[in-house]
């Protein structure tokens, strides 16, 4: 923990001392093309403040424009629940082995999930709800 502390302190003193330039001097030697450019700093903070509200602005104008003009894109993008699948059973038949019956616009699926994969069944249609189609 302390080399670490160490290193941390000397290595802005020591790597220029390595790299040929002296200490005293404000600025790392420029690179072959290019020039050195002493005054580049960091933004103000009212410039940050500033950015971050416009940023914020943009964000709500969004979310109130989708809002006003695309109604039901809450719907479309998962805000709703206006979907035509439909869980009717569900039943864990052992701690590796589920069993789901599902339907999908008038279509019943059972879905078998066990840790060797997924199983997908169409199920015939029944006459009368709630019980099976009879042979």
């Amino acid at each position: 923990m302390i080399v670490r502390a160490l290193c941390i302190v000397a290595l802005p003193l020591w790597a220029p001392a390595m790299s040929g330039a002296s200490v005293d001097s404000p600025l790392p030697p420029p690179i072959a093309g290019m020039r050195a450019q002493p005054d580049v700093g960091l933004p103000s903070a009212s410039r940050v403040i500033i950015g971050v509200a416009i940023t914020f602005a943009l964000a709500v104008g969004a979310i109130v424009l989708i809002r006003r003009f695309a109604p039901n894109a809450a719907t479309r993008w998962g805000g709703g629940s206006t979907s035509s699948i439909k869980l009717l059973a569900r039943t864990q038949l052992s701690r590796t082995l589920c069993a789901q019956v599902v339907e999908f616009e008038s279509t019943r699926i059972l879905i078998v999930e066990a840790r060797e994969g997924v199983g997908l069944t169409l199920l015939p249609k029944s006459e009368t709800p709630g019980r099976p189609p009879s042979p």
